[in-house]
């Protein structure tokens, strides 16, 4: 009778700590802006994990797509470390493996469509007010011609440097855009607003990188929703026009200026990281020390003597940790990619309620990709996280015990 009673007693705990847990693993993403708290709420998931019974229940199965390519990159950056120039600097910096577990809680804690929409939900709300704080910034700052060439003065809200913000708005607008499109109805008033204000943002931000991988969500958005998405284009042109006519435009033609001091210098960066690679093709020259060696490796026509990072995730990774992790990482995102358009393609067919998260996860994963050829956003904490949950929404929806709500009458599917 003890036994019994003590199991009668535990029972409905069990339930709550693993409320407990999702909601601490949903903070963890929400607070993505703060980015020391949503390590700490990502440690305490990770800690109601170990002591519920949801790992005995994970359907790992579904999770090799992004698991497995995952797992192969962690194995190589392990071992490009032990062949690193300088082992103390790598070793250090491969901490930062740590915080690749963000994907594996959201897997084993976010299963089905309820709590990935909770999560959903509350990232549009998180990017509002951040993009509302970059737009005060943007008021103080008040002539933003002056940041066109001092980063300090970019646009940046309450992160280190401006093209955290830039990928930060960039992943939670693909998610907005994606609900948006598959035509959710409930709230939608404040989920345009919403849209309206980090792409505001994102204009006023003036990254162009971004702006390039919001062009190829809209073209990707076309592609799958109606090519009605393709007059967002001059919408958007004509919309930040009216806001900030002088600094947008002189961004937007000194896209075609290849001239300009800042293209010839992420010329020169790619070269040097192009020579590392040429001389440490396997295992690169170790975590961490591109910025170290640079010196050695730069030209003559290059403009900064020592940058934080080659401005490209991809030449930055193989130069890091040589080709093997770089096509780790291209496996995994296109991968990842696969398995989200096919859910994507599989709930229009059946008229899921679902089809939206399927899409945010599509269109997310394409404007990482395009936005890491001009930034390393691969290595930029607050960005990669974002895009493991992104990552993470198929395996979760395949995965889940519970879907909020059945295929709607009140949705329109896109075609």
């Amino acid at each position: 009778m003890a036994q019994g009673s003590t199991g009668a007693e535990r029972s409905p705990r069990l339930p709550r700590l693993l409320d407990f847990t999702r909601f601490g693993c949903a903070m963890h993403l929400w607070a993505v802006h703060a980015v020391s708290v949503s390590t700490h709420l990502g440690a305490l998931a990770i800690g109601g994990v170990l002591v519920s019974e949801r790992m005995s229940r994970v359907p790992w199965r579904k999770y090799r797509y992004a698991l497995l390519p995952l797992g192969v990159y962690c194995a190589l950056v392990i071992v490009s470390t032990t062949q690193s120039m300088d082992t103390s600097v790598s070793w250090d910096r491969t901490s930062k493996l740590a915080s690749y577990t963000s994907v594996v809680i959201t897997l084993i804690l976010l299963r089905g469509e309820l709590w990935v929409r909770k999560v959903a939900d509350g990232l549009i709300i998180v990017g509002s007010l951040v993009a509302l704080y970059a737009l005060g910034q943007a008021l103080i700052i008040g002539d933003l011609s002056r940041g066109l060439g001092d980063p300090a003065l970019r646009l940046r809200a309450t992160f280190s440097v401006h093209t955290t913000l830039a990928g930060i708005l960039t992943l939670i607008l693909c998610v907005t855009l994606a609900q948006l499109a598959a035509g959710r109805r409930a709230w939608r008033w404040w989920k345009w607003t919403a849209a309206l204000l980090m792409v505001t943002a994102l204009g006023l931000g003036l990254t162009r990188g971004a702006w390039l991988a919001l062009a190829a969500t809209l073209f990707a958005l076309a592609t799958l929703c109606g090519w009605k998405w393709l007059a967002a284009f001059p919408a958007l042109a004509l919309g930040i026009f009216l806001i900030a006519p002088g600094t947008v435009v002189e961004r937007l033609t000194s896209d075609f200026d290849l001239q300009l001091p800042t293209y010839g210098d992420r010329l020169e960066m790619w070269r040097a990281g192009g020579q590392m690679i040429r001389d440490h093709p396997v295992w690169g020259v170790g975590t961490g020390m591109v910025r170290h060696l640079y010196p050695e490796y730069r030209t003559s026509g290059a403009v900064r003597e020592n940058p934080e990072h080659l401005h490209s995730a991809y030449i930055q990774a193989a130069a890091d940790n040589g080709l093997p992790t770089l096509a780790a990482i291209l496996w995994f995102l296109a991968w990842s990619g696969w398995c989200a358009f096919r859910g994507f393609r599989r709930a229009r067919v059946e008229g899921r309620s679902d089809i939206d998260l399927y899409l945010a996860s599509v269109l997310g994963i394409l404007a990482f990709a395009v936005g890491g050829l001009f930034e390393d956003n691969w290595n930029d904490s607050e960005v990669q996280r974002l895009l493991f949950f992104l990552i993470a929404i198929p395996g979760c929806l395949a995965a889940g015990e519970d879907r909020s709500t059945p295929p709607s009458t009140n949705r329109t599917a896109p075609h």
